[in-house]
């Protein structure tokens, strides 16, 4: 065969660089598919360690911890948190540790709370609380998610303790929802209204626990600016559930979902506490008031009884001089009678001041209310039936008994004038209670310190419409009953309102016309009843009369010792000084002492007596001084006399007072006589006191 045929050649070179051509392509498209694959693995390998990452950062996120097991309890992934959960774990917390290698450490009731099923709670040994929660894999391993509840539990115990804090309390506590229904309410709250129960208001309104009036007050006026100003305190008047009120305190405070937070304290004592620091108030101003008068009275009554004495003084010696049958006899006469009246009114005023001298001793009342009636059935009218009931043996106080006249004087005619010229009857009774208290209950008051006069206290009488007033503070003990003399003088008149018996006590307040009262009787009757240290109850009703019923200590058992007045006036030569800086007053005295036999000399000032006496001590058997004088008073001169002059007898002169023992220096003085002196009197006391030497 000759040489290749150069076409041939060329197609068989062709088809073989054709198919070397086709592999090459196919090799190079498989290089480029490994590439590629190859780069696709390096992405995926690298989403899939990011993802990794982010995984492993999310589980670390996880509050507390997490730990993921095998089958075999062997950590497959455990978050960052959880070897911080437990420090107690046993180094750091690896893949393929198993779980009782990690744990040998921990506290057994760990252990023993992490074998039980379902969420639970674990407190560890430093404090904090882990809420526990298991879950199976579906390959039979075991995921476990630890949750630091710590803060929670705080807040939940703070809670608790808040809640009990509220039951306890004794206000009332509620919260209210955005319609005013109750949503919460202590049980205080329930019982402030009348319920047992807090839940019977669950879901009720609280307006429902006012009455009209009060709810109409709420909203219009305390709602409206609740909303702006965010807090509301007043008081109002809560009704119970049987219907009665109280006094309260309410409070509200707006929460930010519009509801309400209700704040209610029962205030009703402290309102009762409040009246009554009220009324005492006002009992004090009026004693006070009382008291300032009578001073003045006293003071007034003191210099009015100097003029008196000389009068009256003088006038007796006009009696006893002139001749009965001169006409100037008789002008005498009636001056001693006008003096004799103006006497009774100072009285009356000294009664009211406490200012009066008086002497007690044993009284009878029941005799002395036979003779005093006896003086007053001649000036009654005769349309007035006077009824006495007497139901005690022997009626006896420790008292002055021409005061206690007085005090029935005073009381019957004010019966009398209240009863007028229509037919009427006025009853005396006298009767010996056992006292316990009850006759003052609600109407008894402390004694209102540094006021002579003893308290007053209005309230509602025993009968619809009467009012009622209870004078003075009887030392009573409940454990022990006490007995007092009660006289009671009730007429069928035309009664007082209330308003006229607050004001009855005043010294000058009458309701009588012109010329038809002075004022002075019942002022009087206060300050005697103050001085012998009783009380009086009141009573009366517009149209129905007046009952005045006073109490008074007895004594029980005492014998009544009249004195008994020698026919003639006891005579004497002995000398007498009298200190007195009114001439006036002394002269009278030295003249009736003089007419009695006495050799008398007169002193203006307590400074001259002392010089007369220290020139010649052993020729003076008595000094008569008055009490009030300027710079020196007659205590203070009783006092040096009796340091100077020992066996020196002394007798005290004084309009205000009731005794020596009273004025405070009774063992300097031998006895106190009352201006204006009656003459026998005064001759009978100094030739006793000389006597006493």
């Amino acid at each position: 065969m000759s040489s290749a045929d150069p076409t041939v050649l060329t197609t068989v070179l062709a088809a073989v660089l054709g198919l070397v051509a086709a592999l090459a392509v196919r090799l190079w498209r498989r290089a480029l598919l490994a590439e590629r694959l190859y780069r696709t693995a390096r992405q995926a390998e690298a989403a899939a360690s990011e993802e990794c990452e982010r995984l492993r950062h999310a589980i670390d996120s996880v509050p507390g911890g997490l730990v993921l097991l095998d089958r075999e309890e062997r950590v497959v992934l455990a978050s960052a948190g959880y070897g911080e959960t437990y420090p107690g774990l046993a180094g750091a917390v690896t893949p393929g540790m198993r779980l009782s290698e990690l744990t040998r450490d921990l506290d057994t009731t760990v252990k023993r709370l992490r074998t039980a099923g379902g969420p639970w709670e674990e407190t560890l040994v430093d404090g904090r609380v882990l809420l526990v929660d298991e879950r199976r894999t579906a390959d039979g391993g075991k995921v476990s998610l630890f949750t630091d509840i710590t803060p929670q539990k705080q807040a939940e115990h703070l809670l608790r303790h808040r809640l009990t804090a509220l039951e306890a309390s004794i206000d009332g506590v509620a919260i209210l929802d955005q319609a005013g229904t109750f949503t919460y309410l202590n049980d205080s709250h329930a019982r402030l209204h009348g319920f047992e129960d807090a839940r019977d208001l669950l879901g009720r309104s609280w307006l429902s626990l006012y009455a009209a009036d009060e709810r109409v007050r709420l909203q219009s006026d305390v709602l409206p600016g609740l909303d702006g100003a965010g807090r509301w305190q007043g008081e109002l008047v809560g009704r119970r559930r049987d219907g009665t009120t109280f006094n309260q305190e309410l409070t509200l405070t707006s929460l930010d979902d519009g509801g309400m937070v209700q704040i209610v304290r029962d205030i009703s004592e402290r309102r009762k506490t409040e009246d009554e620091r009220t009324r005492l108030k006002e009992q004090f101003h009026q004693a006070q008031k009382l008291e300032a008068i009578g001073r003045l009275a006293g003071g007034i009554a003191h210099d009015f009884n100097n003029i008196l004495a000389a009068m009256m003084g003088y006038a007796s010696f006009l009696v006893e001089d002139l001749d009965e049958a001169a006409p100037e006899h008789e002008f005498a006469v009636q001056l001693m009678v006008a003096g004799e009246r103006a006497k009774r009114l100072v009285q009356q005023i000294l009664a009211f001041s406490r200012s009066e001298g008086v002497e007690r001793e044993t009284v009878n009342m029941i005799a002395a209310t036979d003779e005093t009636l006896a003086l007053l059935r001649a000036t009654l009218p005769k349309s007035i039936n006077v009824v006495t009931r007497v139901d005690a043996v022997s009626a006896l106080v420790h008292a002055n008994p021409t005061q206690m006249s007085q005090i029935l004087m005073n009381l019957c005619v004010n019966g009398a004038d209240a009863i007028g010229a229509a037919p009427g009857e006025l009853t005396i009774a006298i009767d010996m209670p056992y006292l316990d208290g009850g006759c003052a209950e609600g109407l008894r008051v402390t004694q209102i310190q540094g006021s002579d006069l003893i308290p007053a206290r209005m309230g509602p009488g025993r009968r619809p419409g009467s009012s009622r007033m209870w004078v003075g503070v009887l030392p009573i003990d409940r454990g022990r009953r006490v007995r007092y003399v009660r006289i009671s003088v009730i007429d069928t008149g035309s009664g007082m309102p209330a308003e006229v018996m607050e004001r009855m006590l005043e010294p000058f307040f009458t309701t009588k016309g012109i010329g038809k009262g002075t004022g002075l009787g019942l002022a009087a009757v206060h300050g005697i009843i103050s001085a012998h240290r009783g009380a009086m109850m009141i009573e009366s009703m517009p149209g129905e009369g007046t009952n005045f019923s006073v109490y008074l200590p007895t004594i029980e058992g005492a014998v009544s010792e009249q004195a008994q007045l020698a026919a003639n006036a006891p005579r004497g030569c002995e000398r007498i000084l009298i200190v007195d800086d009114e001439d006036m007053v002394s002269s009278v005295l030295a003249r009736g002492l003089e007419r009695l036999g006495y050799e008398v000399a007169c002193c203006i000032s307590a400074d001259e007596a002392l010089e007369v006496l220290r020139e010649a001590p052993e020729i003076w058997d008595m000094v008569i001084t008055d009490q009030m004088m300027p710079g020196m008073s007659g205590l203070e001169l009783a006092a040096r006399l009796r340091s100077e002059f020992p066996s020196l007898p002394v007798i005290l002169c004084s309009g205000c007072s009731d005794s020596a023992a009273d004025l405070g220096l009774g063992e300097h003085v031998d006895h106190v006589l009352v201006k204006p002196i009656d003459a026998a009197h005064l001759a009978e006391t100094v030739r006793r006191v000389l006597d006493a030497r």
